[in-house]
């Protein structure tokens, strides 16, 4: 319970003293029960709140997002057709080129063209990985299905 004297307490009203730090918390906790607003004005006079003095509880934390994992499976066009696409477009960039061109700006064009075929059809770099990995066998037969 809080406890000052009614001399005190008149002159907080009067504005000719002021209650120190530890008052304002002993009066916030005594507060509290009552009028909740007043008591969170109080302790934050005092440069705390009343989750830091224990008189609320904090609001439960809010579970981290799960992980990222693999993007859903794409009704149309399937994923394989589209990889197609993206090997196609590197193959037509790397025909005009002849051995003496097939150099490290040679394979960064035919790399380009892929990956902005990739870009085009919103693919990401592990559908496009995962596809990539699948035999050229497996692939021929579900395309041919």
């Amino acid at each position: 319970m809080f406890r000052a004297s009614m001399r005190t307490a008149h002159r907080w009203e009067g504005g000719e003293a002021y209650p120190d730090v530890d008052q304002v918390l002993k009066l916030a906790r005594a507060v509290f029960p009552r009028d909740a607003g007043l008591a969170a004005e109080l302790a934050e006079q005092a440069g705390t709140t009343l989750q830091a003095m224990g008189l609320v509880t904090p609001p439960p934390a809010v579970p981290p997002a799960p992980a990222a994992s693999a993007p859903p499976a794409r009704p149309f066009p399937p994923v394989r057709l589209m990889i197609d696409s993206i090997v196609l477009a590197a193959v037509d960039a790397a025909e005009g080129l002849t051995p003496s061109l097939a150099t490290r700006q040679g394979v960064r064009d035919i790399l380009r063209a892929g990956f902005s075929r990739a870009h085009g059809l919103g693919l990401t770099i592990e559908e496009v990985n995962r596809a990539l990995e699948e035999p050229l066998a497996r692939q021929g037969a579900a395309a041919k299905k």
